[in-house]
């Protein structure tokens, strides 16, 4: 799937804003945090192990299906929350591969993550950066990751992140929405796997798997599956070989 780069208008369109960064705070011991009985769906278990075998990290992991954001340090979880996603079913953005008013999905799928911050801040936003959902191949913008936008009042997004059902936490125009502190602990996570770029962008060292909601597409969607593997396998046994 190609992502296409989007004008700063068309983010701002999207509701896409800034607002001034909160104070930093520390990323939580791993010991902190105690996963409940039954947390993980068997298909984010699944993809958790493929991760962990492949040798990922610090990553996030967003279980589309239970509409819940998984963090992870040193390959081990420091924090968990529920999410609010795009409104509209599905895993793909479309033929545009742009988030659109006309088709509010978040996509499924393995990226890369950008800091990307903006001196013209947005206050719906309480916070002056965004992550951006950048794809590995094309690195250009999908859609992002985000403190929960709460402009539009009358859709309640901090009482959907806090009610006790997944049902009402698909209300975005596609991107990823979190609770401040569940924010902060992924921000400063962020920062820590700076890989360089401009005062305002930087990619990052971190992984983001959003887990598809057609379970039976996971590796694929996610670039683990045995055709994708031995893609992989048959590129490397070509650049090894010597002429004949």
């Amino acid at each position: 799937m190609k992502f296409k780069r989007l004008s700063k208008l068309t983010l701002l369109s999207l509701g896409l804003a800034f607002q001034p960064v909160t104070a930093q705070a520390q990323i939580p011991e791993p010991s902190s945090i105690t996963a409940s009985d039954g947390e993980f769906s068997s298909q984010a278990e699944t993809t958790l192990r493929e991760i962990r075998s492949r040798g990922y990290s610090d990553f996030i992991v967003v279980d589309k299906n239970r509409a819940r954001i998984h963090i992870f340090n040193d390959g081990q979880q420091i924090a968990s929350a529920p999410v609010l996603l795009g409104k509209q079913k599905g895993d793909d953005l479309g033929p545009t591969d742009e988030p659109s008013w006309s088709r509010p999905v978040t996509p499924a799928g393995h990226f890369s993550i950008q800091l990307y911050r903006d001196a013209e801040a947005y206050k719906s936003y309480g916070t002056n950066t965004l992550l951006h959902f950048i794809c590995n191949k094309e690195r250009s913008l999908c859609t992002s990751l985000h403190q929960t936008w709460t402009a539009v009042q009358s859709e309640n997004r901090p009482r959907r992140l806090l009610s006790p059902t997944s049902e009402d936490n698909y209300i975005s125009n596609g991107c990823v929405n979190i609770d401040p502190q569940t924010w902060q602990t992924v921000l400063n996570l962020a920062r820590d796997n700076r890989s360089g770029g401009s005062p305002n962008i930087h990619m990052t060292d971190m992984a983001l798997f959003i887990l598809p909601e057609d379970e039976t597409r996971t590796m694929e969607y996610l670039g683990f599956s045995q055709s994708a593997g031995l893609e992989r396998e048959n590129q490397a046994q070509s650049q090894t070989s010597s002429p004949s």
